[in-house]
Order: C-alpha cells, then structure tokens, then sequence
C-alpha cells in the first residue's frame, strides 16, 4: 500500500505543519502569497526536508511569479529540492499511480494560470489523461 499525504494553499504557513512519514507527499499550489524567487526558494528547502520518498508539486493560482517567469522558478525550486517532481500540463507515475498536474483554472480576479472559460480552458484540460 502506498500512503499519500497531499497538502495546499498554505500560503506561507507550511512551516507550521507536521508531515507524517509517507511514500508521496504533493503540494497542489497556493504555498506562497505571490510567488516570489524568496517564497519558491524558501517553499521547496522546507518540501525538500519532508519525510517523503517522492515529492510531487503543482502550482497554484497564487504563484504568479511561476507563471510569469516558469524556467526561472524551475531552476529556483530544483536548486532547493532536485527530487521534486514538477507538473504543470504534465504526468508521472509513481508505484503504479498516475499523477497529473495542471494551474489552469477559469479566470479569477487577477490571479496566476487564468484563461476565460470556453475553448482556450477546455485545450488545456483535455490534455489531461
């Protein structure tokens, strides 16, 4: 059995929890106010720390640093965490399970990975498996 503890919308406050040893930890987004190159260093040091085999991490609405610039947060997060695995638009499979992750969401105030609904919203979902 493989056991799966999955957190989000931390918003900074990830510090303040207690991860229990597992096989897959996934973050799914929200673990900074902005996204800042200060939250994403500081965000994947801390996931990189965690009891986990595997990290999974997929951003959220509120890393709108990620989306204006995701070659940089990449680098950013893989010099603090090397194991993390990164989806946006994208898989992986781990002890069998499939993972997808994707941060498109209908438009939402001015947050990060909006697209109006409709056509543009539906390409990016129908890439999902």
């Amino acid at each position: 059995m493989t056991k799966i503890v999955m957190i989000s919308d931390t918003h900074n406050r990830y510090n303040d929890l207690v991860i229990p040893p597992c096989d897959i930890l996934i973050d799914s987004g929200d673990y900074s106010f902005r996204g800042t190159d200060t939250e994403i260093k500081n965000f994947y040091r801390w996931f990189n720390k965690q009891p986990a085999t595997h990290l999974i991490s997929v951003q959220g609405n509120h890393e709108k640093g990620w989306e204006a610039d995701p070659d940089k947060a990449e680098l950013l997060a893989w010099k603090q965490c090397d194991r993390v695995k990164l989806l946006q638009d994208s898989g992986t499979t781990i002890n069998g399970i499939k993972f997808w992750g994707s941060a498109w969401q209908p438009a939402f105030f001015n947050w990060a990975w909006n697209l109006p609904r409709g056509l543009e919203l539906k390409e990016k979902w129908d890439l999902i498996p």
